[in-house]
Formats: structure tokens, sequence, C-alpha cells
């Protein structure tokens, strides 16, 4: 039997349209375990807590994210919950909760979110299984169909446990032979999943879904199957053979340890705005936790003023280190998964290797200034 975090569920009406304090403090590298359940009425159109697949403008809370959809925000950082979430707190702070509605819409909610934020009276913190104990309990090996919706995986998950993805094989349409990574573009109307990276492997657990490619570990957000999918729009064909590792439930991630045991801090890095890969000093294993940092700014040739490290809302085009990702802002990588980091990030290493880092500007940048000092830390 594994040790289970225990914990005061916190209930909390999420109404606000700007972000509403929870009253709840987090430290960065928590495990977060957050559900929402009821409705979100939009102009007369009733949501779930996951809202809607299409992106705001500028008229949104959030731009470029799922409209009507319930966020969590720590400082600068946000994360979207929808009915389920679990994850590493991103930054330290005040837990806030946001509706991703636009300023002049009429909205009424009656969403409820439970927080599992506060042990209970004379309740023991369990300190194991550890947040980087990334053994695997059971093993599962399976061939996904590129053309197919939704596939069961006969795996089941409990929420906040910890899952690995590998993946290989080919997804072909027309001409273009893709891997699990799929492509850079996100799909319209017509494929399987909006807003998603066009042929890509992506996992659901519940209503949540969660982007996987080639290499992931990621912390279930709720108790259920996993299913498995390529977001195609009925043009691919191929095969993925997929290996899913279930892990240990942490208990609860970096908090209460003597985390100089767990992870350590390498030294800081300066990451210019060159549009270049840069090395961040750390080498992870997949599922280590990650932590990154990030300050200063960078300005001139092409900016509009000066720019931190979350970058600006509107996402980058194809001639930015990377499409459809915030423009302007620090991204990471390790292998061939990329991620946004911002100003504060804390996940699982999605891949083994070294962590890499990068500004996404256009590959010039049109003469742009500064840099941004980057402090990465992990196992």
């Amino acid at each position: 039997m594994q040790p289970r975090r225990h914990v005061y569920p916190e209930a909390i009406q999420a109404l606000a349209a700007t972000p509403q304090d929870t009253e709840i403090t987090v430290e960065k590298g928590q495990v977060l375990l957050i559900e929402a359940r009821g409705t979100i009425e939009v102009d007369g159109t009733t949501y779930g807590p996951a809202g809607d697949a299409l992106f705001g403008g500028t008229n949104y809370a959030l731009w470029n994210r799922p409209i009507n959809a319930l966020f969590g925000v720590i400082g600068q950082a946000s994360f979207m919950i929808g009915r389920d979430a679990a994850l590493l707190a991103p930054a330290s702070g005040a837990l806030e909760l946001l509706l991703n509605t636009c300023g002049d819409c009429s909205v009424t909610s009656d969403l409820e979110v439970t927080i599992h934020s506060r042990l209970g009276d004379d309740v023991e913190l369990a300190t194991e299984p550890r947040i980087d104990d990334n053994s695997i309990v059971g093993t599962s090996d399976l061939t996904v169909d590129a053309a197919a919706s939704w596939m069961s995986t006969g795996v089941a998950l409990a929420r906040g446990q910890k899952v690995f993805v590998d993946a290989a094989g080919a997804v072909v349409v027309g001409a273009d032979i893709y891997d699990a990574d799929g492509a850079m573009a996100t799909g319209g109307t017509n494929y399987q999943l909006l807003n998603r990276h066009v042929y890509r492997l992506h996992g659901r657990v519940g209503e949540t879904v969660v982007p996987l490619g080639a290499s992931a570990a990621f912390l279930s957000p709720t108790d259920g199957e996993l299913e498995l999918i390529v977001n195609h729009a009925g043009d691919a064909t191929g095969t993925l053979n997929v290996t899913i590792g279930a892990g240990v439930v942490p208990a609860q991630g970096l908090i209460g340890l003597a985390t100089t045991d767990v992870v350590a801090a390498a030294p800081p890095v300066s990451i210019p705005p060159d549009g270049q890969w840069h090395e961040g000093g750390a080498t992870v294993s997949r599922g280590d936790p990650l932590l990154v940092a990030a300050s200063g700014s960078i300005s001139g040739g092409e900016l509009d003023g000066e720019v931190d490290p979350y970058g600006i809302t509107a996402f980058g085009g194809t001639d930015y280190v990377m499409t459809n990702t915030p423009a302007n802002a620090l991204h990471a990588r390790v292998a061939s998964q990329y991620f946004y980091t911002g100003g504060d990030a804390a996940l699982l290493a999605p891949a083994s290797g070294p962590v890499e880092l990068v500004i996404n500007t256009t590959r010039t940048c049109g003469g742009c200034t500064g840099s941004f000092e980057v402090i990465v830390t992990a196992p």
C-alpha cells in the first residue's frame, strides 16, 4: 500500500473573472491536487470547469488560453485547472483562482473548487514515496493506430500518481512522416483536439487531456483510465508503439523534505535573446522534479519595451524559434521535449538528458539586448 497524503479539502466558490484569493499559500514544488465541479454560464451558454477549447483574444483575462475555463494563478505563473489538476506548484505565494472570461461578458458560476492543501487535525503528513522516486510499479505495452479515436489502454491510475510514457513509430500524412512528437502547428476544428499540436500523441484521464509526445512524465490529474489518441484530421495512417509505466503516488512534493537532499541549484546561467539553445547547467532523469527561476529583461530591436521572462501573450509564428507558444518568453527542453517556463516553473522532467534554455524570439531578434538570468534546480 502506497502512503497517500492526508488533507482537508478547501471548498471555494469560483465566481470571478479577475484573480480570486483562496487564502491558501503554497510553496514552489508542492504537489497540488485540485478539482472543480459545477458550471459556468457565459452570455447564456453553459460550460463545465474546462470551458471551451477555443482560445481567448485580447478581451479575455488570459490571451491564447482556453476560454471560460478555470485557471490557477500564483504570482505571474498561471496554469489550467479545468475539472481536475495534479501538478507541482510553479511558484511560491498566494494561490488564486481565475475564470478566463471576456471583460464584457455576462458571467454566473456555481463552480465549487476543492484544493487539497491543509492537514487535518492530528493527521501526520506522509513522507514516502518522495517526489524524486521514479520507480515503476507496472508496465503496459500497446499499439496506437494513428487514424483512430480515443483508445482505451486498460491502465488504471490514481490521482497524483506518477505516469511515464514512451512512444515510437510513424504517423504518415501524405508525403510527411512524423514521430510521436507530431508537428509544431496546432489543430483547428477538423482535428480530434482543437488548439493542440497536430499528429502528436496525447493522453486523457477523466476529462483532462495531457500532451505526451515521444517521452512524458506527469501526475495523473484524477482517478481513472489512461486513454490515448493521435491528434489527426482523418488524414493520418501508421502506428505508434507505446509503453506506459505506472509509478508511485508522491506524498507531498518537495514540501517537508530536506530539499537540498533532493535537489540542488545549478550555477546561474545568462540567456541572451539570440534565438539559440543554451546549456542550463543541469542534467535530469525523466520524472525528476525540475524547477526553473528566471529574472532580468530584454529590450530593443523588434521588441516593444522591456520584456521579462514571461514574455508576451502573443504566440510566436514561423520565424520564431518555436511556433504556437508565448513569444519572447523563456522556454526549456530536455531531449526533444520542450516546454514554457516563464519566470517560474516546476514540473516533472518529461525526458532524460541535459536541460537547455532559449528565449523564444525570432532567429535574430533584430538587435535585441539584455538577458535572462536563470537558475535550474534538479536532483
